[in-house]
């Protein structure tokens, strides 16, 4: 019984996994930064090309949270069906599902404050602060 749970979870993870991917793939248009470049494009961005840059980098961090998070809610429903079907006592299926949730809300507030930087910096592409 444990073993098809495990199959299961891990066929929904193989199918999620890859849709949760497509929010962090780059555009054509759209490089991937790394780190460092993240960091020196922050302390540097003064043109609204520079700003437009870093608010495609957060809203593509928005939907990687979003995917996250669902692939998280969709891991929680599977543990909270497992609830009181499991012979063995040691198995706490419920706080596994409790787990997944938490870390699902962590995700969607990461998307949040990762689309707010989004709208900051197109604000600031179309009206640059003063000098």
């Amino acid at each position: 019984m444990h073993k098809k749970f495990m199959t299961a979870v891990f066929v929904v993870f193989l199918a999620v996994s890859p849709r949760a991917m497509e929010g962090s793939r780059p555009h054509a248009h759209e490089p991937r930064l790394s780190h460092g470049e993240l960091k020196a494009l922050i302390a540097n961005a003064r043109t609204p090309a520079d700003h437009e840059r870093l608010a495609a980098f957060y809203r593509r961090r928005a939907l990687y949270f979003m995917a996250q998070s669902r692939e998280h809610e969709q891991l929680a429903h599977l543990y909270g069906d497992r609830t009181g079907s499991v012979e063995d006592p040691a198995y706490n299926m419920d706080r596994a599902a409790r787990h997944c949730h938490n870390i699902a809300k962590d995700y969607r507030e990461e998307a949040k404050e990762a689309m707010a930087l989004a709208k900051l910096h197109e604000q600031m592409a179309v009206e640059p602060p003063d000098k």
